[in-house]
């Protein structure tokens, strides 16, 4: 079975961990080729 990918331009990327490690490598990736995307951050507290 072959799949066809449409270009980076068309799709919608999301990454998770892009604060550091891998994901942080995979978010500079995208932006150094001319992906648009936004980043943000959610942090859940926990309780006692």
């Amino acid at each position: 079975m072959h799949v066809q990918l449409r270009p980076l331009s068309e799709q919608v990327i999301v990454i998770t961990g892009a604060s550091s490690g891998i994901g942080l490598v995979t978010a500079r990736m995208a932006c150094f080729a001319d992906v648009a995307f936004a980043d943000g951050q959610v942090r859940l507290a926990r309780e006692p």
